[in-house]
């Protein structure tokens, strides 16, 4: 029976030891996995691959941010349980420290964190942040040796610009997160750990994480960033109306950014760029820090320079102020710090290409470059929203005519333009030369391709800002007098020769006032609305304009002012002639000859009476 058994036994026994064979495989195949995938390991059991989300807000959309991790957690994934040292510094960060004298303390002979580097406060652990990055977009530390994820916010909802946020899923360690700037915003590095926390309820490790500032269990930060966006004014507003050939005083001011000391891309500008019916003066630019007396230098302290129009017509000449990394150490650091502003001023003059309908606009804007890590990068693209600033011009468009027959336009007549009430100050005006694509074309058929044509001939002027104009008008084909480029105020057209054809000449002149101070987001046109609010135009004139003291129509189509004046043919016909003395004498006659009907009628009556009584 033994021996039966026996045999039984050697049977079995090559496959008992197949099956071991095979569970000890498929246990070791399922340890690999554990390891390489969080998912496939004990229920509740952190290693070293668990990741944590970690989510940053308060980001602008298509911000990119890489995170580095620059430490990771000394961890038994057999055990599930940290070793010490705890913590370890990556081989070339660890390098790096060494090297760094003011660092050298951060980091123990078995390439752990010292109780120094554990207890820096948060600016000190910024500064550490800002000085790898820069080692890092050096080469000093090779990133390739480093665990990277780079993420690119992306917009939630609609409720503004910097509603974007990013998450990042990383395992455990102490990480750096470094921003691309936004159109905006300057974004600042922040600093986190991704750490094991041992929990007594459930006698296992979990992930938290920590943010820089230390807060611990927070897995959703708000970004660190300074709004760069200019402001900008034209005469103390953000509208206003002139003449052309008025000189204007522009205001630009801009938050200086703060950059961390250790950027390799500390460049900053402020760019100016106006329609083209603005000439600005690059002589009058003026650069100054908040609260310092004297002007910046612009020989040493920053550049400037011209801005052309490009491909698009509307734009005229611009300007950049710009600073370079040094000039912007040298003059901008500490103000940036403080939270200061930069000032640009300049004078513009309003010039003939100014329109009268919309107005002529100004667009300021900051230039903050793209990544403050990255030197060979330029400018956030597109820029940020700019600061506008518009500058209304109003035109008036007169029919001479026949005062007999208004439909009836008289070409020739002559007159001068006075600004003011009751002063001699003329208004020099020149031609406005028109074409099938200008605002007087609009609309108009069968124009396309054709030639320029003359204003004066059809009696459309422009205010000249130079010194070279007329100061003369003359009304058109059908009595046509348009005048363009005049500010809001009172005018005065004084007609000095009229039309041919034995018209008379007025004796008084047209009194023209224009008015143009639309309040703020109040009320119909000439509603002051809002008296906290500066009035601003909103370049339509005011139903208060008048014209010869009646009410002004304005034309929707141009925004120009309309008014039709007559002229009366000259009118010399008085009584006929003749002799004075024979009319004199003849109603001396009638008046005689009527005294001596009447006695003869007295006489008889008398007579008769007379001898009614007698008999």
């Amino acid at each position: 029976m033994f021996d039966g058994k026996r045999s039984h036994r050697g049977r079995l026994l090559p496959i008992v030891v197949v099956l071991v064979a095979a569970m000890v495989g498929a246990f070791g195949s399922a340890s690999t996995l554990a390891t390489a995938n969080p998912a496939a390991a004990p229920a509740g059991n952190v290693t070293s691959a668990t990741t944590a989300a970690l989510k940053v807000t308060h980001l602008e959309d298509g911000v990119e941010a890489t995170a580095y991790r620059y430490m990771s957690v000394n961890w038994d994934d057999t055990v599930h349980q940290p070793r010490t040292p705890q913590y370890l510094f990556d081989t070339e960060v660890a390098k790096w420290l060494r090297e760094q004298t003011g660092f050298k303390n951060y980091i123990s002979t078995d390439g752990g964190p010292t109780d120094s580097f554990r207890t820096l406060n948060s600016a000190d652990m910024r500064d550490f942040s800002d000085r790898l990055l820069a080692a890092i977009a050096r080469g000093t530390v090779n990133v390739a040796t480093l665990q990277v994820d780079q993420q690119t916010a992306a917009s939630v909802g609609s409720d503004g610009s910097d509603n974007a946020q990013l998450t990042f899923h990383l395992p455990m360690g102490g990480y750096l997160i470094g921003f691309s700037n936004g159109v905006s915003r300057v974004y600042q590095p922040i600093g986190t750990y991704i750490r094991p926390r041992y929990d007594e309820a459930t006698k296992r490790y979990q992930l938290e994480v920590e943010n820089i500032d230390g807060t611990p269990s927070d897995t959703e930060f708000d970004a660190k960033s300074k709004e760069i966006t200019s402001t900008k004014t034209v005469n103390t507003k953000k509208k206003t109306h002139s003449q052309i050939g008025d000189v204007l005083d522009f205001l630009v001011t801009t938050p200086i950014p703060h950059y961390p000391d250790g950027a390799l891309n500390k460049k900053f500008g402020v760019q100016d760029h106006p329609y083209r019916g603005l000439t600005i003066n690059p002589s009058s630019i003026r650069v100054q820090i908040e609260g310092e007396e004297a002007p910046l230098d612009p020989d040493t302290h920053y550049s400037v320079r011209a801005v052309d129009a490009g491909a698009d017509d509307k734009r005229g000449t611009g300007f950049k102020v710009e600073f370079t990394n040094d000039q912007y150490e040298n003059r901008l650091a500490d103000a940036g710090r403080q939270a200061k502003k930069l000032t640009v001023t300049y004078k513009g003059t309003l010039n003939r290409d100014a329109p009268i309908k919309g107005g002529t606009h100004n667009y300021a804007q900051p230039l903050i470059p793209k990544n403050i890590y990255n030197p060979t990068v330029g400018y956030t693209d597109p820029l940020p929203r700019p600061a506008v600033t518009t500058v209304y011009t109003y035109g008036i468009r007169f029919t001479k005519a026949d005062s007999q027959n208004e439909n009836n336009g008289l070409k020739g007549a002559t007159f001068k333009l006075y600004r003011g009430k009751s002063g001699n100050t003329e208004v020099s005006v020149g031609e406005k030369i028109t074409d099938a694509g200008s605002e007087e074309n609009a609309g108009s058929e069968g124009d396309a391709g054709s030639e320029p044509k003359a204003g004066a001939t059809a009696g459309m002027y422009v205010v000249q800002s130079g010194p070279s104009g007329s100061a003369t008008l003359t009304s058109g084909e059908n009595g046509l007098l348009q005048i363009d480029g005049l500010g809001a105020g009172t005018y005065r057209l004084q007609e000095v020769k009229a039309p041919n054809g034995g018209y008379t000449l007025p004796y008084k002149p047209i009194v023209i006032e224009i008015k143009d101070e639309q309040a703020n987001g109040d009320g119909e046109s000439g509603d002051k609305g809002d008296q906290s609010e500066p009035a601003e135009p909103d370049g339509v004139p005011d139903s208060t304009s008048k014209i010869g003291g009646k009410t002004a129509t304005v034309d929707s189509a141009d925004n120009r002012l309309i008014y039709t004046f007559t002229n009366r043919k000259a009118d010399f016909n008085l009584p006929e002639t003749g002799a004075i003395g024979a009319v004199i004498f003849g109603v001396l006659g009638v008046a005689l000859v009527a005294t001596s009907v009447t006695l003869v009628v007295v006489h008889r009556r008398r007579r008769k009476g007379k001898g009614k009584r007698s008999s």
